[in-house]
């Protein structure tokens, strides 16, 4: 439920980020340093904006939709608004990983891209299957959900920022 509900915010992104990656490497190969930039930019300023508007309104929503869509019982209302507001700060940070990830596409560096999925998509059922067993209750589910997705975007992003700042063409281009 958190990794669906937290897709869905995607939406709000316009897959920028995933569309942005021809762009990347298009001027990365012509020397295009304007085109890059604002490949670049454009991706970063529609994913985030995206996706945080997406994550403000999952969240605001979250008693509307555990009450009617959903239909919660009232005895799991609580824990039910708590995970889709989970799965709004977690969507957030997911978005920010996917544009890394849109930037080590762009910049050839798949060994990068690959990694980071790994790591999301080995952790977070791991993570999940481990405090289920140390007894703790499924909200820590969602917390570690908010948890990795941001330490995964953090690093990610700043492996990006890394990659980037080396591989930025030196010309001003023709964009």
């Amino acid at each position: 439920l958190l990794g669906v509900a937290a897709n869905y915010l995607l939406l709000f992104t316009f897959n920028a980020a995933t569309a942005s990656v021809r762009f990347t490497a298009r001027s990365l190969a012509a020397g295009d340093r304007r085109g890059f930039r604002e490949a670049l930019g454009y991706a970063l300023s529609a994913q985030g904006s995206g996706a945080l508007l997406g994550a403000a309104l999952l969240a605001a929503a979250a008693p509307a939709l555990v009450d009617g869509l959903f239909q919660v019982p009232a005895g799991l209302r609580e824990s039910g608004i708590f995970f889709l507001r989970a799965a709004a700060a977690g969507g957030f940070f997911l978005a920010m990983a996917q544009y890394a990830g849109s930037v080590f596409q762009g910049l050839q560096r798949f060994d990068a891209y690959n990694a980071m999925s790994c790591v999301q998509s080995a952790l977070m059922p791991a993570g999940a299957a481990l405090l289920l067993w140390v007894g703790l209750r499924v909200e820590a589910v969602a917390s570690w959900f908010i948890l990795l997705n941001a330490l995964v975007a953090l690093a990610a992003l700043g492996g990006a920022w890394a990659l980037l700042r080396r591989a930025e063409p030196a010309g001003e281009g023709t964009g």
